[in-house]
């Protein structure tokens, strides 16, 4: 849902574009996380959880398209890609590299150059609702926004847990939901936002430490280096807050039923 940064590994996704023969590339995730153990059922109450805070809803919105104003341009999708931070391009990508012929491959040199001038304009990308809303009855591109979520945003907040040496699943949720809504990299970011939380060997336990990191976190929402930014993140403090109260509850395990209420209405996950 943020930018993305060059800090990552690259994988390349060849693609024609019309007659330019453009060539595109995508910033990914490569790693070990084998330290980490996450069942199935635990990654589907995390991403249950993001679908709630992202959309109020337990379903993934894989056909949410909206322009926010928040200086993003168009948000989508079931992990909030961005046509100003390029996500939302690696999804199109990954798309036309199964589906070459899709009309999505006209409005490619028009997000590439959107993500380049790191613009929140929809100049050029009127189309894009439309071809969104059309493509989700594909599960090629419901599997392309699973993929490209995983690459950028929860790998990378597993490979932050084993870095930390934290095990329990509430924190792993913890560092997923600030890599969907903070991105990893750059101001703000989960690496950013874990560097000003001493090391967890600092503190007697793990939850001592996510209690420091999601102060933090509350603290960025409430005052983002973004000005664009900073009214849609202080209306979502709500994600800390339910966070919050999971942590305080002591259902580490993230066992259910879970009551989840982050901006005034509940919603209730039971698998």
């Amino acid at each position: 849902m943020t930018q993305l940064n060059n800090g990552f590994l690259m994988f390349a996704i060849g693609l024609v574009v019309g007659a330019s023969n453009l060539p595109v590339s995508a910033h990914s995730w490569s790693g070990d996380v084998s330290k980490t153990t996450v069942s199935q059922e635990q990654k589907h109450i995390f991403n249950e959880f993001i679908s709630i805070f992202e959309n109020s809803s337990l379903n993934l919105a894989y056909d949410y398209v909206e322009a926010l104003r928040d200086g993003r341009g168009y948000t989508a999708g079931r992990s909030g890609f961005t046509t100003r931070d390029g996500d939302l391009l690696q999804v199109v990508q990954l798309y036309l590299k199964r589906h070459p012929d899709s009309d999505f491959k006209d409005l490619v040199p028009q997000l590439i150059l959107t993500h380049q001038d790191e613009s929140g304009s929809l100049r050029g990308l009127r189309a894009l609702p439309g071809l969104w809303h059309s493509a989700v009855q594909d599960p090629d591109f419901l599997e392309a926004q699973d993929e490209v979520s995983d690459q950028l945003y929860y790998l990378p907040a597993l490979d932050w847990a084993n870095r930390l040496n934290l095990s329990s699943a509430v924190s792993i949720l913890c560092l997923y939901d600030a890599a969907i809504e903070h991105g990893v990299d750059g101001p703000d970011g989960l690496a950013d936002m874990i560097s000003h939380v001493s090391p967890p060997s600092s503190y007697s336990n793990e939850l001592l430490w996510l209690k420091a990191f999601q102060a933090v976190r509350r603290a960025v929402l409430m005052n983002a280096a973004d000005p664009e930014t900073r009214k849609v993140w202080r209306d979502s403090v709500g994600r800390v807050d339910a966070l919050d109260a999971v942590i305080e509850s002591g259902n580490v395990n993230l066992a259910v039923p879970i009551a989840v209420n982050p901006f005034g209405d509940e919603f209730v996950i039971t698998n």
